[in-house]
């Protein structure tokens, strides 16, 4: 948990599995006892009984842990998923958004400003292409 609210300014709340792992196992130290992935998933399961939006969910065959109170919808979940699997990944223009799912502009526009808005996506304007790219930091290769 603690992991989990560190980064979640930087990730809008949602951590990959093997990211949140290595930050627990960074916090426990050498000397702990070694903590696994099912350790992890079962505390996660615990906490997802108390509520405040704890769930492991998948995005592009990326495990995430989920640790604000939302839901994601269709298309957020879809475009998540093609960023898991964008090189680099993570990172997601429109135009990729499109291609890769057929969308229409109007749609696609929408679904990444939902996952802007909330806090899971970083706009960045700086590519020398000067096309805008959207970075999901929870996704981004560490």
């Amino acid at each position: 948990m603690e992991a989990c609210l560190a980064a979640r300014a930087h990730t809008g709340g949602l951590m990959a599995l093997p990211d949140l792992l290595a930050a627990v196992r960074k916090r426990r130290g050498s000397v702990a006892p070694a903590v696994s992935e099912d350790d992890v998933l079962r505390a996660i399961a615990q906490l997802r009984a108390l509520g405040g939006g704890w769930a492991v969910v998948t995005a592009g065959g990326v495990r995430c842990v989920r640790s604000v109170p939302m839901e994601l919808d269709g298309d957020a979940t879809t475009l998540l998923g093609h960023a898991a699997a964008a090189v680099p990944r993570g990172v997601l223009s429109a135009a990729q958004a499109a291609h890769a799912t057929g969308w229409a502009a109007p749609r696609v526009a929408a679904a990444l400003e939902a996952l802007l808005r909330d806090g899971l996506a970083m706009v960045d304007d700086g590519a020398k292409d000067g096309v805008r790219l959207h970075w999901y930091p929870a996704l981004a290769s560490s």
